[in-house]
C-alpha cells in the first residue's frame, strides 16, 4: 500500500541547496528508524521511502535555509555533522547529529523561523514535503495501539499518550530523582514558595479600561498605544486576513471599532504573552522561546479549528491554547535548578507536563480569568477528558494540541478522542487530521503570522 501512496515524482528545484544527490550507502533503510518520522516503519517499507529520499551535502558556512524562507519543497533531517540554528535576535543553538532533537525534521514551521548554516560538514536527508503528508498520515493509520479499548469498548484504557516515543521514558517515570523533584514542587507550592507568573501590566490596563463600559475607543487606544509593540500588532491583526474590512484601518482607535471591545481585550492578552517567554539566563531562555514557538502554534491551529467549528471566535480560542501552557512558565522557573533535568530533553518534557496543568490552572485563577479558561490550562491535554454535554473551550484546546503534535509525539486516534469527538461530529477519522491541516496550512500561516514576530 505505501508503494502505491508513494511513487515516484520527480523531486523539485530549490534554491539552497538543491537536494539532487542520492542517498549514500552509509544510509541504510534501517538507519531511518533513528528519526522520529520513520520510526514506526517495517523494514519493507523503510526501503520502499528510501528509495524516494536524496540528500544536502553542506560545506562549513553553507546554510540550508534563512529566517523567513517559505520553501515548501522539502523537509529536512540531520544525518551527519552540526549545524547552528540563529535566530532573528542573534542568538545560535547547535543542533547535532545522532542528538535527540535531531530525531525530529530541523525547524519545520513556515516561514522559517531559523538560519540554518552549516558548522562542519553536514549531511542532510531531503524528504519531499508531499511524501512527509503521507507518511505522517500512515502513521496516524498504525496508532491503534496508542488509543486501546477495554471490554466492551465502553471505556478508554488509561495509558501514557504523551511521554511513550521520548528515549529512556520508562526510567524517567520510575525515577527516585524525578518523584522527588515533583514532591518539592507541589510541596513549596502548596507553601506559596514558588514564584508565579504575573499579569502583564498592559494586558491589566486594558482589560480595567475595557471593563468601564462608559470609556470610549480612543481612550482604549490611549492605553495601548503606551505600548507601541502591542499597538502595531493590534493595527496588523485589524488589516489582516481574518479582520480586514473594506478600508485600512489607519491608527489605533480604528483598529479597537472594527475589532470590538470584547476582541480588542483577547488580542490584547495573546501579544503580552511574548515577553512572559523570555529569560536572561541563556539556557531558560532557549527552552521558553522553544516553548512559545509550540505554544502560539498550537494557537494558530485552535483559531482555525474554531473557524471550522463554528462554535467559538477565532480570537478567542487562540488565547484559550496560548493561556492553556501558561503554567510552563513556573515550571521552567524551577526546574533550571536542577541541571541534571533542565538539560535532559526527556526528563524536563516529562518534568514539565507533570506539573504545568495544575500551576497554569493556578496562575488564571490568581489573574481572576473565567473559569472556562482556567479549564483549559488544567485539562488542555487530558486527551480522555469527558463530559456528556456539547464541546465547549477545552474540547477544542484539545483537539488543537494534538494536532499540533502529529508528527512530533506519539498521539491517540483523533477518533478515539472523546473531545475531538464531541468538536467535530461522527465524521471524524485520522484521515481527518492530515487533510485538516494540509487545507488549513494558509490560514494557520496567517494566524501565527499575527503572534508569532516580536
Amino acid at each position: 500500500m505505501l508503494r502505491r501512496l508513494l511513487g515516484r515524482r520527480p523531486i523539485g528545484n530549490t534554491e539552497k541547496p538543491t537536494p539532487t544527490q542520492p542517498v549514500t550507502e552509509t544510509l541504510t533503510p534501517e538507519a531511518l528508524q533513528q528519526f522520529e518520522m520513520f520510526s514506526h516503519l517495517p523494514y519493507e517499507d523503510l526501503v520502499v521511502f528510501w528509495g524516494n529520499l536524496s540528500q544536502s551535502v553542506l560545506r562549513p558556512g553553507q546554510q540550508l535555509f534563512v529566517f523567513g524562507d517559505e520553501d515548501d519543497a522539502f523537509e529536512y533531517l540531520l544525518y551527519q555533522g552540526t549545524l547552528i540554528m540563529e535566530s532573528p535576535d542573534g542568538r545560535e543553538q547547535q543542533l547535532q547529529a545522532g542528538s535527540d532533537s535531531a530525531r525530529c525534521v530541523v525547524a519545520s514551521l513556515r516561514p522559517r523561523k531559523y538560519t540554518a548554516t552549516a558548522a562542519t560538514s553536514c549531511t542532510c536527508i531531503a524528504v519531499p514535503s508531499n511524501l512527509v503528508a503521507k507518511l505522517v498520515s500512515s502513521r496516524l493509520n498504525a496508532m491503534d495501539g496508542s488509543a486501546t479499548y477495554l471490554g466492551d469498548d465502553s471505556e478508554l484504557e488509561e495509558v501514557n499518550y504523551k511521554y511513550s516515543d521520548l528515549p529512556g521514558v520508562a526510567e524517567v517515570t520510575a525515577s527516585q530523582e524525578i518523584q522527588s523533584v515533583l514532591d518539592s514542587f507541589r510541596a513549596d507550592l502548596a507553601d506559596d514558595r514558588i514564584q508565579l507568573t504575573s499579569i502583564p501590566e498592559v494586558a491589566l490596563k486594558v482589560r480595567k479600561v475595557i471593563d468601564d463600559q462608559t470609556i470610549a475607543a480612543d481612550a482604549i487606544a490611549s492605553v495601548i498605544k503606551n505600548d507601541p509593540v502591542i499597538a502595531t500588532k493590534l493595527l496588523k491583526a485589524s488589516n489582516s486576513a481574518f479582520y480586514r474590512g473594506r478600508e485600512p484601518c489607519e491608527s489605533v482607535t480604528d483598529a479597537v471599532v472594527r475589532l470590538g471591545l470584547k476582541t480588542t481585550r483577547q488580542l490584547v492578552m495573546s501579544f503580552t504573552m511574548r515577553d512572559l517567554f523570555k529569560a536572561e539566563d541563556p539556557r531558560l531562555d532557549t527552552a521558553m522561546r522553544a516553548a512559545w514557538d509550540q505554544t502560539v502554534y498550537t494557537g494558530a491551529i485552535a483559531a482555525v479549528l474554531a473557524q471550522l467549528a463554528r462554535r467559538f471566535e477565532p480570537e478567542e480560542a487562540m488565547l484559550a491554547a496560548i493561556l492553556s501552557n501558561i503554567g510552563i512558565l513556573s515550571v521552567f522557573n524551577y526546574l533550571n535548578r536542577y541541571p541534571d533535568i533542565f538539560e535532559n530533553p526527556a526528563k524536563l518534557d516529562f518534568t514539565v507536563n507533570q506539573l504545568k496543568a495544575e500551576v497554569g490552572s493556578l496562575v488564571l485563577e490568581r489573574w481572576e480569568f473565567p473559569d472556562e479558561l482556567v479549564a483549559c490550562a488544567r485539562e488542555g491535554e487530558s486527551w480522555d477528558r469527558q463530559r456528556e454535554s456539547d464541546a465547549d473551550l477545552t474540547d477544542l484546546v484539545i483537539t488543537a494540541s494534538i494536532h499540533a503534535q502529529i508528527g512530533r509525539r506519539t498521539i491517540p486516534r483523533i477518533d478515539h478522542v472523546p473531545a475531538c469527538q464531541r468538536l467535530l461530529g461522527d465524521e471524524l477519522c485520522p484521515e481527518f487530521a492530515m487533510k485538516f491541516m494540509e487545507g488549513a496550512r494558509q490560514d494557520i500561516r496567517e494566524a501565527w503570522a499575527l503572534f508569532s514576530v516580536d
